[in-house]
């Protein structure tokens, strides 16, 4: 934002920012609800101890349905193209890294988010688990039905492709869901992609 226009905007609406980059989703969680609590939330409230018991019996899950040999990308599709994620570089991803699961991903350069691809070489990271971007346009997920390239990979195959919500709201009652649907993959996933 140009310094002139921030000074007007931050006058008519006072605004603050938490940094999320190179963070895993336990400390901005963390960092959000030390900023509830100086606003004036009761960050000790039952809602919140309830969340957060829902959240760490998720994150629990997790890490008891993690395996190494159990290969898990996300990727973000589009019509003409994907974008593989390296989990160094999103919270969520990051997370799990921490918990176990073995995520895979492009590791060439430090700040780079994504090894963008075409279908025909979708097949570049073998996995076991695929996530799939849920803020996809409605058109990406029907045109990927009839790519034989998405079709035949042995994740999807064995019906091991799910929804990925890479910009959930950072709260426990958020992620508990999502974490526990995760857990839920994890554990009923089978080892199906070749051996790389």
């Amino acid at each position: 934002m140009p310094a002139d226009a921030a000074t007007k905007i931050y006058g008519l609406a006072p605004s603050l920012g938490i940094a999320m980059s190179k963070k895993a989703v336990p400390q901005i969680i963390d960092e959000f609800m030390a900023l509830a609590g100086k606003l004036g939330a009761d960050i000790n409230s039952q809602a919140v101890r309830t969340a957060k018991a829902d959240y760490e019996a998720a994150v629990a899950a997790i890490k008891a349905a993690a395996r190494p040999e159990l290969k898990v990308v996300a990727v973000s599709r589009a019509t003409d193209k994907l974008w593989v994620c390296d989990p160094r570089q999103t919270a969520d991803l990051e997370h799990l890294l921490t918990l176990g699961v073995n995520v895979v991903g492009p590791h060439s350069k430090p700040d780079t988010y994504f090894d963008q691809i075409s279908w025909e070489q979708v097949g570049r990271y073998p996995a076991d688990v695929i996530l799939y971007d849920v803020r996809e346009a409605p058109s990406v997920a029907a045109a990927a039905a009839k790519m034989p390239t998405w079709t035949d990979l042995p994740a999807v195959k064995a019906g091991q492709a799910y929804a990925w919500h890479p910009a959930a709201p950072f709260s426990y009652k958020s992620y508990a869901p999502l974490y526990r649907d995760i857990g839920d993959q994890l554990r009923r996933a089978r080892v199906v992609a070749p051996a790389s």
